[in-house]
């Protein structure tokens, strides 16, 4: 007589029943915009999103969570779409075209170098870091509005960009020949 050790079964955990997704579509649609940057790939990015949460909403325990839970796969999606853009020819075109400044702006051959290394030491900035500038420098977001936009709080945003400047004054330091 064998004595088979029958496994307890699995508790079946089926996913919340209140997590309403068109709910929180709008605030996903401006998450993507922002870190994106770019409206056209907005519907792309945020279909993408559905359909991975849809296939992990079993991991979704409280409905008030679902918010994060859809940021989280938005980063993941936004980081994918960033890297296969990179590999393509357009990519180049429209960041040259997002970076152009009118001749008029600057002038001279040492503000050419200066605009130059600022670019090259943002473009290694991390996605996230890159947008906080952008919205503090070029819209005039206040910290507030930037950890609204973000789903941060406004203290993290402000030490946030403390550290990011303090990155880009050493990498431009490093990068400038004449210290």
């Amino acid at each position: 007589m064998s004595t088979a050790v029958l496994a307890e079964p699995r508790e079946i955990v089926h996913p919340p029943q209140e997590v309403e997704f068109e709910r929180l579509e709008p605030m996903l649609r401006a998450y993507v915009a922002v870190l994106t940057g770019r409206l056209a790939t907005v519907d792309d990015v945020v279909q993408e999103v559905f359909l991975r949460a849809l296939q992990r909403i079993d991991r979704v325990r409280n409905p008030a969570d679902a918010d994060r839970f859809l940021r989280g796969i938005a980063r993941m999606v936004v980081h994918e779409t960033i890297r296969q853009a990179r590999r393509s020819r357009a990519y180049i075109v429209l960041t040259a075209e997002s970076l152009a400044v009118e001749d008029d702006a600057f002038e001279g051959r040492a503000d050419d170098e200066l605009l130059a290394r600022l670019r090259a030491v943002l473009r290694r900035l991390p996605l996230i870091a890159r947008r906080m500038i952008e919205l503090r420098y070029h819209d005039g977001f206040s910290a507030a509005a930037i950890g609204k936009v973000l789903g941060i709080r406004p203290t993290a945003v402000r030490v946030t960009m403390l550290r990011i400047r303090e990155r880009l004054r050493r990498d431009l330091n490093r990068a400038d020949p004449a210290r």
